[in-house]
Parts: C-alpha cells; structure tokens; sequence
C-alpha cells in the first residue's frame, strides 16, 4: 500500500509566522515592521485543497473526549478537522465518552472511547459507511489528500505503525460499518477484561492493539 501524508498537526496552511512589530508605536507606520527573512525551511508554502468529485464513499470522523475535558485545548485540532470535512463531504462526531451508558464499565477511558465508538457504528452510521476514529489532538496537514486514498479492495480494518518503534497505534484506526468491522471494535473494547496489564503501563489500547 501506498503511504501518504494526512493528519498531523493542525492546519490548511504552513511556512514561518508574519514578524511581529516592534516597538510600542509600531502599529502605527507599517513601515516600522523588519524585513521578511525566511526560515531556515525556506519559503513560506500554501495548501489550496479542492473538494473531491466522487462523494459515493461515506465517511465519519470519530473523536471521542473524556468528559470534563475543556475542549479549547483541542481548538487547532478539530478546527482543522472539521473545515477539512466541510470541504470533502465528510461528516465529523464528537462527543462525551458518557454519551453511552453502557460504556461506563470501561474504567479505561481508551478502551471506553472503543466502547463509544462501535455503539455509534450501531446506532448513528450506516451500513456499509466508513468509521475514521482519531484522537481529539489530531489534525489535518494536508487537506488534499482523501481517506479514501488510504483504502483497498478486499480490507476493511486498518491500523498504522509508529514509525519510532513500529507498534501498532491504537489512537486512530479506520474501519468499515458492517458485521466484521463493528465485532472488531468491540472486541477490541473488552480486551480491557481479557487479560492484565502491568501497572506501570499508561496506553493499554495501544499494548491490545
């Protein structure tokens, strides 16, 4: 499979800030700013995505937060993701990790965001639509490529490796809303009560996955 480029950090847009002005009467001569010097990554460089042409692929972007959590901290983040959205046609849930009852036997709060996930894939996506489930800290760097672009004929689960040390991440994932890819999700929820995790393990979803 191809590995391409899509979500990152946060925005349509990169390259080094604008200046600051300088000086406390700076604001009022445009000609007090410095001259432009560009970053040692070269010029600034602009992201102009179009919106894609065949919408016959149906896809929600899945981002389940602990709740109590103050959504400001993700504003970057999930700005980046819903223009994104906007702009392709896709649709984007988020939402409380208490929105399901009956996930709150999971005292994991990762394995309950699994939880949460695979009773929306039940209760609020199609059959046959996709599930993309992403951290609420992920955002969009390049807005021109497609989820689709990611999927293959005969696959409907698909995880990535860390390129650091090549384990699965267990913090986004994307599957098909059908029997196989909802028993998946499931199964990966529980695998919070199949077995034991040392304690001094802090990402348990990413040790199931």
């Amino acid at each position: 499979m191809k590995r391409r480029l899509l979500v990152l950090v946060n925005a349509f847009t990169a390259g080094p800030p604008e200046p600051e002005p300088l000086g406390s009467d700076a604001h009022e001569e445009a000609d007090t700013l410095p001259p432009f010097k560009p970053s040692a990554l070269g010029q600034p460089y602009y992201v102009y995505p179009k919106a894609r042409t065949n919408t016959s692929i149906s896809v929600t972007i899945v981002i389940v937060v602990t709740v109590g959590t103050k959504m400001a901290a993700f504003a970057t983040a999930l700005n980046s993701v819903q223009c994104y959205a906007a702009l392709h046609g896709y649709t984007v849930a988020v939402d409380f990790d208490d929105k399901f009852k009956e996930c709150a036997v999971h005292k994991d709060k990762f394995f309950r965001r699994h939880c949460h996930t695979h009773r929306l894939m039940q209760t609020e996506i199609n059959e046959g639509d996709w599930a993309l489930f992403i951290d609420g800290d992920v955002g969009v760097v390049n807005p021109k490529h497609l989820i689709e672009e990611y999927m293959e004929e005969g696959y409907e689960i698909y995880l990535f490796d860390r390129f650091y040390n090549w384990e699965y991440a267990a913090l986004s994932y994307l599957v098909k809303n059908n029997k196989r890819g909802r028993g998946w999700v499931e199964e990966f929820s529980r695998f919070e009560f199949k077995r034991s995790f040392p304690t001094e393990l802090q990402h348990r979803s990413a040790a199931a996955s």
